[in-house]
């Protein structure tokens, strides 16, 4: 590890008393979405006894050979063979096969080869109580850990599949592997009691601990005499506190392994999915108490580059903006791809400081290109520091068209959120963002920039204008051609982006008289808005502003109201 960086991996271990409660699929599927929203993940199965990892990464990578040696053979020669094994070497990266488009990365290291006949033998002879005795076993696990930060640089964490029951091999993951402990049950009384011994134990050694109650029956009533309420406060008997995360459970999971956070059945499905959004908490509550995360000094970083932004736009040159995030990030996770759209964010910035009355030495293809790269990305912070981005070159081209200047060097930052010319519709000036929209538009089709993204955002705000204009047959011919081309759009970014692009197609759906559609995309837009966080902020296609989550979601009903 490079001098000066401080370790930041968190090992989190996955712990059950009994089996057969959702264990490995709680630790793929929280790796899943950890790795989805950025993270460096390397999981471990840890189970040597019963090992289940292998028949989950089959899903994610069909090619995927179980027969590999992990870690078992790992330990073997290191304890026996006094070798050191490269621990990188025998893992398998799954993030091409997540269609990760944030920099985030996924490996796996199997429990071993169990189709070899040595394997059981290894097993045999790995008795952990003669190893920390005569072997330095303390040692051993202590430089496991440094080995694992060290080869995979600095993994945000390693998620470790233990051992269930009261064993010596589970023992070792979670007294001397795990900074967090996942502790799952289901609300059975052997469950409870005997997971409740064992958290006894282990709550000496000051460890975090996640509660999961598992297998919870997917709609099962709750109250005042119910069943499900009842073993619930057993559960907050044994433990002291009510469980951190449901888990559900569908029948058809005992019959094949499966990632509810990798399907590809679309967003506004999965929203409504109790299991996903169980491992989707499960994954926030572990982001929540590790203190020291990637995802935690990004968000950091962006806040405060949305401040230098805010400093520029005032021109308060007398206030010296604090940027020590950034380079905190750029010194522990610099080849992070997210660090690197937050560092083009920062260069840009200063290009428009540098040079504000000639536009066109703003780096536009810089501009445009970062943009875009962030845009596909479902992430808040950077969403976060894109917006203030675009804010701060609308403001500063706004400065150079007021001087005047012509606004020809619009079009050299066209994008297909240009806040300008949104903001231009919101306020009532139809004139000039029709005239640079039909210009947008027209390059588009000749073939000049053949992006389907923008191509759609350039229909649905041209039309927007001629509706706003009274142009009604000129509006429902372009509402009819984005209509045509939105399913083709591949994602939409971030969540709010999601919720105004349902909205948006919710609209023109209604403007053509096509109900049935318009109340399909209305609570598309409903849906995504829901999940997001209280204090979100999401931009509505009615007034060509941001409006806060409820506020857009009732606006989505009086508009367009649509059966929800």
């Amino acid at each position: 590890m490079n001098k000066g960086k401080q370790i930041r991996t968190q090992f989190v271990t996955f712990y059950s008393y009994k089996g057969g409660v959702g264990r490995t699929s709680a630790l793929v599927n929280t790796a899943a979405h950890l790795a989805q929203q950025g993270s460096h993940v390397v999981t471990i199965d840890f189970d040597l006894e019963a090992p289940g990892l292998g028949s989950y990464l089959g899903k994610l990578k069909s090619s995927y050979d179980e027969r590999t040696p992990g870690i078992l053979e790992y330990l073997d020669d290191v304890i026996f063979g006094e070798k050191l094994p490269s621990l990188k070497a025998l893992s398998v990266d799954f993030s091409e096969h997540l269609a990760l488009g944030n920099g985030g990365a996924l490996y796996a290291i199997s429990a071993g080869d169990t189709s070899d006949p040595s394997y059981y033998s290894r097993l045999e002879r790995l008795k952990w109580g003669e190893i920390f005795e005569h072997k330095h076993g303390e040692l051993i696990l202590r430089n496991l850990r440094n080995q694992l930060v060290e080869e995979f640089e600095n993994p945000d964490y390693v998620l470790i599949d233990s051992r269930t029951g009261i064993t010596e091999t589970g023992g070792v993951c979670t007294r001397y592997l795990s900074d967090q402990v996942v502790v799952l049950s289901s609300l059975n009384e052997q469950n409870i009691n005997g997971t409740a011994a064992i958290y006894r134990e282990l709550a000496s050694d000051k460890k975090s601990f996640v509660f999961v109650a598992s297998n919870v029956p997917a709609g099962m009533p709750s109250g005042q005499g119910q069943l499900f309420t009842e073993r619930v406060a057993s559960f907050v008997q044994a433990f002291g506190k009510e469980p951190d995360i449901f888990v559900y459970y569908y029948p058809a999971l005992s019959l094949e392994e499966t990632i509810p956070v990798m399907t590809r059945n679309g967003l506004s499905a999965k929203l409504t999915d109790p299991l996903y959004q169980s491992y989707r908490s499960l994954s926030n509550t572990l982001e929540l108490k590790n203190r020291n995360s990637f995802l935690r000094a990004l968000e950091v970083a962006a806040r405060d580059l949305r401040r230098v932004y805010i400093i520029k736009i005032r021109s308060d040159t007398s206030v010296e903006p604090e940027l020590s995030s950034l380079e905190t990030l750029l010194v522990n996770y610099p080849s992070r791809k997210l660090t690197h759209i937050l560092r083009e964010f920062y260069e840009l910035a200063e290009l428009v400081a540098a040079n504000p009355n000639n536009p066109r030495k703003w780096g536009a293809s810089r501009y445009k290109q970062i943009c875009r790269e962030a845009e596909a990305v479902d992430n808040r912070a950077i969403k976060l520091a894109r917006d203030a981005l675009v804010d701060y070159y609308d403001v500063a081209l706004r400065r150079y068209v007021e001087k005047g200047r012509m606004s020809k060097p619009f079009e050299l930052f066209a994008l297909s959120h240009n806040h300008l010319v949104l903001t231009e519709i919101a306020k009532g000036n139809y004139d000039w963002p029709e005239s640079f929209l039909e210009r947008r538009l027209s390059a588009i089709d000749k073939g000049e920039e053949s992006i389907r993204h923008e191509m759609a955002w350039v229909l649905f705000n041209l039309a927007r204008v001629y509706d706003l204009k009274s142009k009604p047959r000129k509006a429902n011919s372009l509402y009819a051609r984005f209509l045509d081309i939105f399913g083709e759009v591949d994602g939409f970014g971030s969540l709010e982006s999601q919720a105004n692009a349902y909205a948006c197609a919710a609209l023109a759906s209604s403007s053509l008289g096509r109900y049935d559609s318009r109340d399909h995309w209305a609570r598309l837009a409903t849906d995504s808005a829901a999940s997001l966080p209280p204090d979100s902020m999401i931009f509505s296609p009615f007034v060509y502003r941001e409006h806060p989550r409820e506020r857009f979601i009732k606006e989505v009903a009086e508009k367009l109201s649509p059966t929800l």
